[in-house]
């Protein structure tokens, strides 16, 4: 569809570590600080300004919280990441809260032992 568009698609890897493979498979790789640095954030979002990314999708689970709580951080610089709310984010992290909210949903869901 981006070609279509006139918009060829490139992919910008960030990561720890420039030898992973997402930083392989990249048109442009970026050496990242770990989720839980407070410089995280803040350096994804300018990375997300210099290269004009429009999509970001996270694909480790622990990054999840961090993007999701700077949603607006990114939309800023015309970036949309692909993530859902704090709150989805850290019930769905958490078995024992997702089972809770899917039986509070009226959902089917199975049995949790000792619940």
């Amino acid at each position: 569809m981006l070609a279509e568009l006139g918009l060829p698609p490139r992919v910008v890897a960030a990561d720890v570590s420039l030898l992973s493979a997402a930083c392989a498979a990249a048109d442009h790789s970026v050496r990242v600080p770990p989720c839980t640095d407070p410089d995280f954030v803040p350096t994804m979002v300018e990375i997300c300004r210099q290269e004009d990314v429009r999509l970001l999708v996270p694909t480790i689970d622990t990054e999840l919280p961090a993007f999701a709580s700077a949603r607006a951080d990114f939309a800023a610089v015309g970036t949309l990441v692909a993530v859902s709310s704090p709150e989805v984010v850290r019930i769905a992290s958490d078995k024992r809260l997702a089972h809770d909210h899917l039986v509070r949903s009226g959902l089917p869901t199975v049995e949790q032992a000792g619940v």
